[in-house]
């Protein structure tokens, strides 16, 4: 995996032997479900992981994370070395509210580096405030940059899409590195001559380990989803895969977990489909609930159009259970085909339900599996040396001024 170079490894160390002063690092982001008292998501957990590997790295260095919400009763708070500060703001108020956010931190304590969720609108006013003020920023791609559905899903469609994209690559250029989630989009970013500075750094999940792997539940005969409820997913395809294994097995039966604004629609097509028996849609779980729900499953399945990496792959697999997936950016980094689970064509509605048939009634095959995955993310995606690298990286960000 590429991550952070030698030389800004080097630098970190040096700055931090001579003493520097500590540092004041921003992020921007949208994931408001940090002011939820049980959220669905591990992202709060996630940021204080940061924030602790920031201390260690540069004691007396602290973290403001920026959201945008529109959540009134969302509330600023701190913990630890990380505060979390709310911008409840329209999509048109969201730039210069957000200018004017930075710019009352760094009247506070001179920010050090920025960091933003997207290189899309808000990217651009961190750029802009980074020129004026001698700030570097870090932009992250959390998606498929050159999937045409992603770009239109993100970006919107038409003109706007196209100016809208071709604006983020101009702004991808100014920005001092790129973070990426999986291998493929760091290729094409290399070979299209995008940025030069870019590193593969999924982004770490938090959910406890040990519990869930030491700990295993005997599975039900269970298909699995956990994610939003919306059309990049492609739940549809993920209902036609269901109907086809429900045809060939009367004891399966079906979780999806997640809402979105495209539940009511999904809940109708189930019907449409003969499988409202079948299929049991259970809304938003808190995240701590999570891993009781994955142990309980046999089989994980995912039709999503495109993704970034597929965290809930790999909380499948720190659970125990295989998966079955398109083979697509991000997810590919991560299901060996054949080894951990199985990769298909997309919309392969057939090859999945022939996969999943086969993980559900082929018992020595599916544990064999669910243990390659295991060893497979423990491996590769161990959520310290992560956290580590992204903190590493922001520092080098920041000293190189």
């Amino acid at each position: 995996m590429d991550v952070i170079k030698p030389e800004h490894r080097a630098a970190s160390r040096s700055a931090r032997s001579k003493g520097d002063r500590p540092l004041h690092i921003v992020q921007v982001g949208f994931d408001d479900t940090v002011f939820m008292s049980a959220p669905p998501s591990d992202t709060l957990s996630r940021q204080l992981d940061y924030g602790r590997e920031l201390a260690r790295q540069c004691y007396g260095s602290r973290m403001s994370l920026i959201v945008f919400t529109n959540e009134a009763v969302a509330r600023r708070f701190e913990r630890e070395n990380v505060a979390f500060i709310p911008v409840i703001a329209s999509r048109l108020q969201r730039l210069p509210k957000l200018y004017s956010q930075l710019s009352t931190l760094h009247r506070a304590q001179p920010l050090d580096v920025i960091t933003t969720q997207t290189i899309h609108s808000e990217a651009w006013m961190a750029v802009l405030f980074g020129k004026l003020h001698g700030v570097n920023v870090v932009g992250q791609i959390h998606y498929d940059l050159f999937s045409s559905e992603a770009r239109r899903d993100i970006l919107g469609q038409g003109l706007c899409g196209r100016l809208n994209y071709a604006l983020s690559l101009w702004m991808l250029r100014r920005m001092f590195a790129v973070r990426v989630v999986g291998k493929r989009i760091r290729e094409r970013l290399l070979d299209a001559g995008l940025h030069r500075n870019v590193h593969v750094l999924p982004v770490p999940v938090t959910m406890d380990a040990s519990r869930t792997v030491d700990h295993p539940l005997a599975p039900t005969h269970k298909v699995l989803f956990v994610g939003w409820l919306v059309s990049a997913k492609n739940i549809e395809e993920w209902l036609h895969v269901a109907e086809q294994v429900a045809a060939h097995d009367t004891e399966v039966t079906f979780e999806i977990v997640g809402e979105g604004p495209l539940r009511e629609t999904l809940e109708a097509e189930t019907k449409q489909l003969s499988l409202d028996r079948r299929v049991h849609f259970a809304g938003a779980v808190a995240y701590d609930q999570l891993p009781q729900i994955y142990r309980s499953s046999k089989v994980f399945l995912l039709t999503s159009k495109y993704e970034g990496f597929g965290r809930v792959v790999m909380e499948a697999y720190l659970n125990g259970v295989p998966v079955v997936a398109p083979r697509i950016t991000g997810v590919e980094d991560i299901v060996e085909d054949g080894q951990t689970g199985f990769l298909h064509p997309p919309d392969d509605v057939a090859g999945m339900a022939a996969s999943v048939l086969r993980l559900l009634h082929d018992e020595p095959l599916r544990q064999q599996m669910a243990q390659r995955g295991r060893d497979l993310v423990r491996a590769r995606f161990d959520p310290e040396r992560l956290s580590r690298e992204w903190v590493s990286l922001l520092i080098s960000a920041a000293r190189e001024v």
